[in-house]
Order: structure tokens, then sequence, then C-alpha cells
């Protein structure tokens, strides 16, 4: 009989089998005592508690089961609409930041433009040159900034899959 693959424990029978076959392949001289052991567990982690502790709750409070569980479904709720709130106000204060680049951008380009047209060309041009140049720079450290975080992001969820895999 294979032991690979196997998914339930061995029987007392088959133990006491296996460990005389083992005993027979050991030098007689050698005192030797072996010992075969089989143990299973499981676990998880969550807000909510077992069945078992939900049924022993309601034992020693009636409906205590039941008031955990929709205090759970709140906290939940709350939490959700507490994240759709950041969310909100995280993407106003980047539009606004986008509307001030714009205008801080316009601004510039109107001061070159302006400087050009009324004679003073090497200004003008300057001015127009340190605007553009500005926005470029702002945009690239923008770009690998937000790389950066996502790259930080991904390691630290393949670092997590791979403490829950180890657990």
């Amino acid at each position: 009989m294979s032991d690979e693959g196997r998914d339930r424990p061995l029987s007392r029978r088959e133990r006491k089998a296996l460990g005389n076959r083992l005993a027979k392949d050991l030098d007689p001289k050698t005192q030797l005592t072996v010992a075969l052991s089989h143990s299973r567990s499981e676990s998880f982690t969550s807000q909510l508690p077992s069945a078992k502790e939900l049924r022993e709750i309601d034992a020693v409070v009636p409906g205590g089961a039941e008031r955990m569980l929709v205090l759970l479904e709140k906290q939940s709720e709350h939490r959700q609409f507490i994240e759709k709130v950041a969310i909100r106000g995280d993407t106003g204060r980047a539009n606004m930041g986008l509307a001030a680049g714009f205008v801080v951008a316009m601004f510039g380009l109107w001061v070159g433009w302006d400087l050009v047209r009324s004679g003073h060309q090497l200004a003008g041009a300057v001015v127009g040159t340190v605007d553009l140049v500005s926005l470029v720079t702002v945009f690239i450290y923008g770009s690998a900034t937000r790389r950066g975080e996502r790259t930080d992001k991904t390691k630290i969820r393949a670092n997590a899959i791979e403490a829950r895999k180890n657990r």
C-alpha cells in the first residue's frame, strides 16, 4: 500500500504493520523506539466567530449571536462608507491640483508670450522654456512616483500572500 497522497490518518493496524516493517529493517544491536503520529490542523482568520462560538454565545445570551452579526455588518458598512469618503476626497484634491497646475502653466506661458510680444524676446523665451521644462519635469516625477508606489504595493501583496501560505 502506498502512503503518498494520503488524505486520512493511518489506522491503528496500519501503524502497527508499518512499525513492524521498520523494526525488521533496523540493525538488531540498535535500540530504537519508533513513534508514528499524524496530526491535522486548520485555521482561519476572520472577524466572524465560528459556528460553535456563535452557538455558545446564543446559549449564554439569547439572540447574542444575531446581535453580534448585525454589529459586524454595521461596522463593515461604516468602514466602506469611510473608505468611499476618503477616495472621493483624494480624487477631489487630485482634480483641484490638476486645475491649479493648469492655471499656473497657462499663466507662465501667457507671461512668456506677452514678454515676446512687447519686444523682450529673450526674457519671453526663457520664461516660456522654464514653464514647459517645469511641466515636463513634474509629469516625469509624478509618473515615476506612481510606478514606484505600484511596485511597492505589488511587493506588499506578494509578501502577504506568501505569509498566508507559510502559516
